[in-house]
């Protein structure tokens, strides 16, 4: 009697095939999960964060973004975001959206930490529509009463 070791070794290859191609349907479907979610952060997402929502609270009780782009001022779409974390010291979130106002479009720029429930605004910074950085942030520079 001749034992015939083909039949088994194609059994291992269809098992070796399935395992492969199961692992590429869960990589697929990871990889589409990460690009709705994605996607679905830029088009929507972004109006729920409250550091950004206070940030345009900000943006709009700011005269000088009044001046700039009027008053109205919206959202109108993300441009990035950029998240970072360090063990211990929190997160830092970075936004660009485009600002709409009556008058003019802008991008803003803002900067947030977060640590814990507390998130505080580091920077905000208004582009005009010139192309000119506002620094919405900065303290209000004033000149000395008596200079020596």
């Amino acid at each position: 009697m001749i034992a015939n070791p083909a039949p088994r070794q194609l059994h291992r290859s269809r098992s070796a095939l399935f395992g492969w191609a199961g692992l590429i349907v869960v990589a697929a479907i990871l990889v589409c999960a990460a690009v709705v979610y994605g996607s679905w952060f830029f088009a929507e997402g972004y109006r729920n964060d409250q550091g950004l929502k206070d940030a345009l609270a900000l943006v709009k009780a700011s005269p000088v973004a009044q001046s700039i782009l009027g008053d109205s001022i919206a959202i109108e779409d993300m441009q990035s975001e950029t998240f970072s974390a360090t063990t211990g010291n929190g997160r830092t979130m970075s936004y660009t959206v485009r600002l709409k106002g009556r008058r003019a479009e802008g991008f803003l720029h803002v900067m947030l930490h977060s640590q814990g429930n507390e998130t505080k605004i580091v920077s905000i910074v208004l582009t005009g529509p010139d192309d000119e950085r506002y620094n919405l942030t900065a303290p209000e520079v004033t000149a000395p009463l008596r200079s020596i």
